[in-house]
C-alpha cells in the first residue's frame, strides 16, 4: 500500500512536467494515464512479470505518436525451449 501511495504521489507531480510523453518503469505494473499535458506510460516489464492486474505476464508498450494511442502487449516465454516469445493470445512474437 505504501508503494501504491508513493507511485500515486509521483504521478500527480508529473502534471507539472512540460512534455508530451513520460515513460516510467520500476514498478513493473502497466499504466497509461494522461496527467496534465503528459501522457504517462509504464509498459510493465519484459523481464520480471510482477503485475497482478495482467496475470503477471511479461509486457511491452507501443506508442503511436500521431494519435497518442498506446498498445500494451502481454506475452509469455515459451516453456519448451525458452527462446520463443508468445503473446497472451498464443502468437509467436
Amino acid at each position: 500500500q505504501v508503494l501504491e501511495k508513493s507511485v500515486f504521489e509521483f504521478v500527480k507531480r508529473l502534471a507539472a512536467v512540460d512534455a508530451d510523453y513520460v515513460v516510467i518503469g520500476h514498478t513493473h505494473c502497466q499504466m497509461v494515464e494522461r496527467v496534465g499535458r503528459a501522457l504517462v506510460i509504464n509498459p510493465g516489464s519484459v523481464g520480471q512479470a510482477r503485475d497482478p492486474a495482467n496475470g503477471k505476464h511479461l509486457s511491452f508498450a507501443i506508442l503511436d505518436t500521431s494519435t497518442d494511442d498506446v498498445y500494451i502487449e502481454n506475452f509469455l516465454m515459451s516453456t519448451h525451449d525458452g527462446q520463443k516469445l508468445r503473446s497472451s493470445e498464443g502468437n509467436i512474437l
